[in-house]
């Protein structure tokens, strides 16, 4: 089954400052926000990652896709944490293209209150927690909608300067 996204991760705060090229401060900062996924476990700061995953069982039919959220859920809001929620989704074009505008819209990103997307036609409530990686996996999987047959001619692994 091929994933667009890797699992998710604890990383050490430090680690992914590094590879962001942020201070330690501003992670911690992003994380006491919400926006960010993180931890404090005995006395080390993580980053918790790739909580929303897209599986595709069979990459001729990329439009078919298997959505697992590893959150937690309360009062219907998804949030970041424990536990592996399934969703079965088809493709609609219209549906990501509001759902990616409602993960980026201004509100979304100021306000604490949840975001109400719909995905198959099933309404989702996301925590600020879980919208990083949700835009992340719903802009991969409009692209491999959307450009399969061109992304075929750049295989993973292709050395483009041979080319």
């Amino acid at each position: 089954m091929a994933k667009l996204s890797g699992s998710h991760t604890w990383c050490p705060i430090e680690e992914f400052a590094s590879a962001e090229g942020a201070r330690v401060e501003i992670i911690r900062a992003r994380i006491a926000s919400g926006t960010l996924s993180g931890a404090l476990i005995q006395g080390q700061w993580y980053v918790i990652s790739n909580m929303v995953q897209l599986k595709i069982a069979d990459p001729t039919r990329a439009h078919r896709a298997i959505l697992e959220l590893h959150a937690a859920v309360e009062n219907g809001v998804y949030s970041a944490g424990y536990g592996l929620h399934e969703l079965r989704l088809k493709y609609d074009h219209e549906e990501i293209r509001t759902a990616i505008g409602q993960l980026t819209a201004a509100e979304a990103q100021n306000s604490g209150a949840p975001v109400e997307i719909i995905l198959s036609r099933r309404t989702i409530r996301l925590h600020r927690s879980l919208h990083g990686d949700m835009l992340g996996v719903l802009l991969e999987w409009q692209i491999e909608v959307k450009h399969r047959d061109a992304l075929k001619q750049y295989p993973p692994g292709l050395d483009f300067r041979k080319t």
